[in-house]
């Protein structure tokens, strides 16, 4: 398996491929120093993974007025700044349904989330969908690393494509095949 930068870096470059106006609003990346302090602020462990992420891209411009869709870095979601990511944590932390130890990353601009668990420093951080509407919210993926190499493979699989009308859709059946096969411990996709 490739690093995550370069799966990142092959995520970029797959959607540019598919002419995708996402690859322009992506943001520059942060310094990890500034990954680093916005976690220690919220007394989250800096995660290298995390690091990695936003020091690629700081996410993705949303302020644009562009239709959702022409933001998702993937079907559904938009990756958030990691300002844009602390200040939900900050609005959510308090919450019964959420766990202080969760950093949201993407956004489906509705309140569902994929936010990583930061409570193990010494473990590669789980990834979840949190569901405004829902109380349980799944583990889906092994880690940050593992959903991008997820995202990479699905690009590279035509298993994220265009349809009819312009859209960035996926073939859920595929994808779930795909997302099991990558993440073996994760009982979500394997139920």
């Amino acid at each position: 398996m490739t690093g995550m930068s370069d799966d990142l870096n092959a995520i970029e470059t797959g959607l540019a491929g598919l002419g995708r106006q996402v690859v322009r609003l992506l943001r520059p990346g942060l310094l990890t120093a500034n990954v680093a302090s916005g976690l220690k602020k919220r007394k989250l462990p800096v995660d290298a993974d995390l690091e990695t992420l936003y020091g690629w891209r700081d996410g993705t411009d949303a302020g644009t007025g562009l239709p959702l869709d022409d933001l998702h870095l993937v079907p559904g979601f938009y990756m958030l700044s990691l300002e844009d990511g602390l200040a939900n944590y900050d609005a959510f932390v308090g919450d019964q349904r959420w766990d202080p130890s969760w950093l949201p990353v993407f956004a489906n601009g509705g309140g569902d989330f994929l936010v990583v668990g930061l409570s193990r420093p010494d473990a590669p951080a789980p990834v979840r969908h949190f569901r405004i509407e829902e109380s349980d919210h799944p583990v889906e993926y092994e880690s940050l690393a593992a959903m991008v190499a997820t995202f990479r493979q699905a690009l590279d699989r035509e298993i994220f494509f265009i349809d009819a009308d312009g859209y960035l859709e996926m073939d859920d059946s595929a994808y779930a095949t795909l997302a099991a096969s990558m993440n073996p411990r994760v009982a979500w996709w394997n139920e």
